[in-house]
């Protein structure tokens, strides 16, 4: 029986179509309508859709409405920041060598990105490509200088402990046993954030609501190489950058709107929430989710700073973009090898530094 009316005229139908194997136990629905014997309408309808109204996407107004007010508020952004780095610079306050640094690694990084990442050609069309990419790889430079120039200050001001270890990174210091510590803390609060959804969907059944929708990469374009993976990797380190400073950015601005820590601590999530949404599934499976990310999230940032939250951002991107298998025989299992060897890297570096080449014992860690 159809389980609700088709978006437009038409006669509705539904299906039940049989699982396969890998879907085995998961109950699929097929629609479809017609009108005056020509179709009008088809949807695949999965058990994590809540409600029978649910659809696959966002209707187009909501959707166009929710594009345009990122764009908006972007630009904003991006001129607030600049008005700040401005000012800053007139009055001789900023970081400068450490916002260069940064510049001149996503410069580096997003050249990288695309030279790993694009199919190359010879001929005049590939100069195109260079310069297009040089184009975006100064924009992204810039625009991460101009909003470190205007955080900085802001952050040496209001949240003089937060900024020690990002700051001793910044200026090489990589050796220091405090940049050690927030890497590895980093890196674990990182693989939490990123098991939140499948732990979500473990709870959800054992509760019996419906769950979120299934893991997928959010980028396939690991699969198609190594050079490729390559590429995926150094578009995740920019990504984590302008993710985890632009949220940093975004608390201290509220934290000078609003003048409390607490009030900027609770916006932050009421206002990126109607940026990322929720994973899909029920309600209250939704809000189990919000709460967790919610909950890593500021345990990163708060409780041990920038430099943790920013590492913890880029191993969360890291492990939902990646193409990952258990199968470590199965033909796209580069990607997952690649995830673990990074993810022991920063872990094995991580303990050795905080530890400050002791033995690794948690009194050591309890000390760095």
């Amino acid at each position: 029986m159809p389980t609700r009316a088709p978006p437009g005229k038409g006669h509705c139908r539904t299906w039940p179509s049989p699982a396969s194997p890998a879907q085995a136990g998961l109950p699929i629905h097929i629609e479809a309508a017609a009108l005056e014997g020509r179709p009008v309408h088809f949807a695949i309808k999965y058990p994590w859709q809540s409600g029978p109204e649910a659809v696959t996407e966002d209707p187009r107004f909501w959707a166009a409405a929710r594009q345009v007010g990122l764009a908006l508020f972007a630009v904003t952004f991006l001129i607030g920041s600049a008005l700040v780095a401005r000012r800053n610079l007139r009055q001789g306050r900023g970081h400068r060598t450490g916002a260069l640094r940064l510049a001149a690694f996503t410069f580096i990084v997003r050249l990288l990105t695309w030279l790993f990442g694009a199919p190359h050609v010879s001929g005049p069309e590939e100069m195109n490509l260079f310069l297009g990419n040089l184009a975006y790889a100064l924009y992204d430079s810039a625009q991460l200088w101009v909003l470190y120039l205007a955080l900085e200050p802001a952050l040496r001001r209001l949240w003089p402990d937060g900024i020690v270890s990002w700051v001793r990174a910044l200026d090489g210091r990589l050796l220091d046993p405090l940049v050690g510590r927030d890497v590895l803390i980093g890196t674990l609060l990182g693989v939490l954030a990123a098991t939140a959804i499948p732990l979500l969907r473990v709870v959800s059944a054992w509760l019996g609501l419906q769950s979120p929708i299934p893991d997928a990469p959010a980028d396939l374009l690991g699969l198609r190489g190594p050079r490729y993976l390559a590429s995926l990797l150094f578009w995740t380190s920019i990504s984590a950058l302008e993710a985890g400073l632009g949220c940093v950015a975004f608390l201290i601005a509220l934290r000078i709107l609003l003048r409390r820590w607490w009030l900027a601590v609770v916006g932050v999530p009421l206002c990126m929430l109607p940026v990322i949404g929720p994973p899909g599934g029920s309600a209250p499976a939704s809000l189990l989710f919000i709460v967790l990310a919610i909950m890593i999230g500021l345990v990163a940032l708060l409780r041990f700073g920038v430099l943790t939250w920013v590492v913890c951002c880029f191993f969360a991107i890291l492990l939902l973009s990646f193409p990952l298998t258990a199968d470590l025989s199965s033909w796209n299992a580069a990607g997952t090898l690649l995830v673990a060897v990074v993810l022991a890297a920063a872990a094995i570096y991580g303990l050795r530094v905080s530890c400050r080449g002791r033995p690794v014992t948690v009194a050591a860690l309890a000390r760095a």
